[in-house]
C-alpha cells in the first residue's frame, strides 16, 4: 500500500505480471505484464510507496516503479565473478534505507543489494528460503529457514552476522521439525512479537508466537489444516492475518494477558 492510494494491494502471478487491485471494490485496476518469462514468487512495496520488487523462478530481482509502472533496473543471477542468485528466489524485502533491499532463496543466501549502484554489497550464508519468510526492522533481519537448523533467526544487515536463534522447539522433549514458509515481525520498532509458521510435519501445520519480552518466547501455537504460506500484521490493532493452503484468509488477534 503506498502513501498516495489507501486501500491498494498489489499481487504477482505465475505468468509473470503484477496486478493493481481496489481492496474496496475487488476491482483489478491495472497490470504490469511481461515482467518476467517464469514465475513471480515474492513481491514488497518501498516503505516510501515509490517502488515494487519482485523475485522469482529465473534468479532475478527486478525493481519497477510504482507510479510509472516501469522497469528501473535488474539484480542479475550471480556467476564466479559476481554476487547474486544462483537459484530461486522466494522473498524480497525493502529495507528502512530506501536505497537498500535484501532477498533470499534456495540458494541459502541472503544477498544486500545498494538500489544506487544495483549491485550486490554483501551477503549472509545459510538461511534456506522457501518463501515470504524475510523481515526487516531498523536493521535487524527475521529469516525464517526450511530446515531443522536454523528454523528463526535474527540477523544484523550492517553486521552480515547472525544475532541470536528464536528457539523453534522450547520443550526438551519436542523434536518437531520447523519448515518455516512466512515469518513476520509485529509492525513496531521494537519488536515486540514474532509470528511464523511452517509444517511441523508431513500432516501437521502450526502458526507459533513468540514475544520478546521474555527473549522470544513461545507464547502460543495455532494449528492449521494446511500451512500458512503468506502472512501480515496490521497496522494499528493487535492482528496478524494467514493466507492458508487450503485456499482461505484467517486472522487472529494476539498478545499477553498485562
Amino acid at each position: 500500500m503506498s502513501k498516495k492510494e489507501q486501500g491498494l494491494l498489489l499481487s504477482a502471478s505465475a505468468d509473470g505480471s503484477v496486478t493493481y487491485w481496489d481492496v474496496i471494490s475487488g476491482k483489478s485496476l491495472s497490470s504490469i505484464k511481461g515482467l518476467s518469462e517464469s514465475d513471480i514468487y515474492s513481491l514488497d512495496l518501498s516503505k516510501s510507496g515509490t517502488q515494487i520488487a519482485i523475485g522469482g523462478k529465473d534468479f532475478n530481482v527486478r525493481v519497477f516503479d510504482f507510479d510509472t509502472k516501469s522497469l528501473r533496473m535488474v539484480l542479475e543471477p550471480g556467476n564466479s565473478i559476481k554476487l547474486g542468485h544462483t537459484n530461486r528466489v522466494y522473498s524480497v524485502k525493502f529495507t528502512d534505507d530506501p536505497h537498500i533491499l535484501v532477498s533470499g532463496g534456495y540458494d541459502n543466501t541472503i544477498f544486500i543489494w545498494d538500489l544506487r549502484t544495483s549491485k550486490s554489497i554483501g551477503y549472509i550464508f545459510g538461511p534456506h528460503i522457501r518463501g515470504d519468510s524475510i523481515d526487516v526492522r531498523q536493521d535487524t533481519m527475521l529469516t525464517g529457514g526450511f530446515d531443522k537448523e536454523g528454523i528463526l533467526q535474527l540477523w544484523s544487515i550492517g553486521d552480515k552476522k547472525l544475532l541470536r536463534d528464536i528457539i523453534w522447539n522450547p520443550e526438551p522433549h519436542d523434536d518437531s521439525s520447523g519448515y518455516v514458509y512466512t515469518a513476520r515481525f509485529e509492525k513496531d520498532h521494537n519488536n515486540r512479537y514474532v509470528v511464523a509458521s511452517g509444517r511441523i510435519d508431513i500432516d501437521k501445520n502450526e502458526i507459533r508466537i513468540f514475544a520478546n519480552k521474555d527473549e522470544y518466547k513461545l507464547i502460543g501455537r495455532i494449528g492449521l489444516n494446511k500451512t500458512a504460506v503468506s502472512l501480515d500484521f496490521m497496522n494499528t490493532k493487535k492482528c496478524f492475518a494467514v493466507g492458508s493452503g487450503d485456499g482461505f484468509v484467517y486472522s487472529f488477534n494476539y498478545g499477553e494477558k498485562e
